[in-house]
């Protein structure tokens, strides 16, 4: 499936890619009333994500897997904790650079808006 996010925002340079149950069981919760984030349902599996979008530095493009137990996220981490818990999260990943198997982190270079082009297949 391809297709372009709306306008993600960002306020701690970052953009994540995520199983939402990852991010759930970290003490995140999304608490908007406004549309912050992407998401895209499909079965439990893993996922082949390839993104590519316009920043202040040109284009960034790259891909990940992501192992999903039903939902894939695309958001500012930030947007999903609060207080201690979103500082707990930062340690625990060191400032939004370790990536493991459910999260995938690209550096935004800064805050902004940004509209991705998304590519996500199961892998089989």
């Amino acid at each position: 499936m391809k297709f372009k996010t709306d306008e993600i925002s960002v306020d701690a340079g970052v953009i994540a890619i995520f199983d939402k149950d990852y991010l759930l069981s970290k003490g995140g919760s999304f608490k908007y009333d406004h549309d912050l984030h992407e998401e895209i349902s499909g079965p439990a599996g893993e996922y082949e994500v390839k993104y590519e979008f316009e920043s202040w530095r040109g284009t960034v493009k790259g891909s990940c897997k992501i192992k999903s137990n039903q939902t894939i996220a695309i958001s500012d981490p930030c947007y999903w904790f609060e207080g201690n818990d979103w500082d707990k999260f930062i340690d625990e990943t060191d400032y939004c650079k370790n990536n493991n198997e459910y999260i995938h982190f690209i550096d935004t270079g800064g805050d902004g808006g940004f509209e991705l082009n998304i590519e996500i297949n199961e892998v089989k």
